[in-house]
């Protein structure tokens, strides 16, 4: 069979080619077209990868002919099937008959928020965009199997869609078996680019954080260098200020700092999807963070990672995947 995944954004993306890559070790044939070029795939899955410049958000929802121009791009590589990450790439789908997964990363149509908090003409440009979500939402969920990353976003999509399977950010067992745990680890470390910006998004507002504690960022690294980094640490950060949005999320860098061997000090809003995990630490407010990495400094982190072997890891949710194909194919 051969297998297309699209996405508006371009490689390397770990969700699309952890996904992809159960499909290859099935004897399919897997290949990528994405909105921006490939710098570089991280697991070497893709065997082949086209590239079709995505337009602005206020073009893709009032001109049509993008839309179009996606399919002519997609009946050249001919497919058998369609794995569609995100919105903006499951879209243009619906004006097809190929059999088709949507692949929900980011419950998109309770994402309206970060449209809203940009600038006035950024603002206004989205704003035809941010408006059709919800209703082509509803429509690919009606069409199609889903995957998507939470619980409760699968709760939440199963009063439409008649399939949706869970599949958790966790990292491959490829990519953290062969890590072993360092003895000299001290310090909080953050994974992610959001410092970078000029302005957090409202949902990973982390502001004054760097009045309360000193802590190290890690980004834009090949997750091998970034898991190799995080050995050196003794505590992985997940501080967002608390949003509602946050139900729905399950940050994969929570997953990252176990299998490192880091307790995760995370606010409580985003602990939901780690309720009871005994090397999770909640917190509320940031000045209760040093009392909190006192109480966890006595993890020990070769516990830490033996327990995120045993529960944590992409390769234990390959039946998942392989019941949204077989949902793909029967419809």
């Amino acid at each position: 069979m051969r297998i297309l995944h699209t996405s508006n954004t371009g490689l390397p993306d770990p969700r699309i080619e952890k996904t992809a890559l159960i499909m290859k070790r099935h004897g399919h044939d897997v290949v990528f077209l994405g909105g921006q070029p490939a710098r570089r795939q991280d697991f070497h899955t893709f065997e082949e990868t086209h590239y079709l410049p995505f337009v602005s958000t206020l073009r893709y929802a009032l001109d049509p002919r993008f839309r179009r121009r996606w399919l002519r791009a997609i009946d050249e590589i001919r497919p058998d099937v369609v794995h569609a990450h995100n919105i903006t790439a499951a879209v243009p789908m619906l004006d097809s008959d190929y059999p088709t997964i949507y692949d929900d990363h980011e419950f998109w149509s309770r994402q309206v928020f970060r449209y809203r908090a940009r600038g006035f003409i950024r603002r206004m440009a989205a704003t035809p965009f941010a408006r059709k979500l919800k209703q082509w939402e509803r429509l690919l969920l009606e069409r199609y199997p889903v995957l998507t990353t939470s619980d409760n976003i699968a709760n939440e999509h199963r009063k439409i869609a008649s399939f949706v399977g869970v599949t958790w950010n966790y990292p491959l067992r490829a990519e953290v078996e062969g890590l072993h745990p360092s003895g000299n680890r001290e310090g909080f470390v953050y994974v992610g680019g959001d410092f970078r910006l000029r302005k957090f998004l409202p949902h990973r507002d982390m502001t004054g954080l760097d009045r309360v504690i000193q802590f190290d960022i890690i980004s834009g690294l090949p997750h091998s260098e970034m898991m190799s980094r995080l050995l050196k640490y003794r505590f992985g950060l997940t501080p967002w200020r608390q949003h509602p949005i946050h139900k729905y999320c399950s940050p994969n860098r929570n997953y990252e700092y176990l299998h490192a061997g880091l307790p995760v000090i995370i606010t409580d809003s985003l602990a939901h999807h780690l309720k009871g995990d005994p090397f999770v630490y909640p917190f509320s407010s940031y000045d209760e963070i040093p009392k909190v990495a006192e109480a966890a400094s006595d993890a020990d982190p070769e516990r830490i990672m033996e327990h995120a072997r045993k529960k944590y890891v992409w390769d234990d949710q390959e039946p998942v995947i392989l019941e949204a194909y077989r949902e793909a194919m029967k419809r």
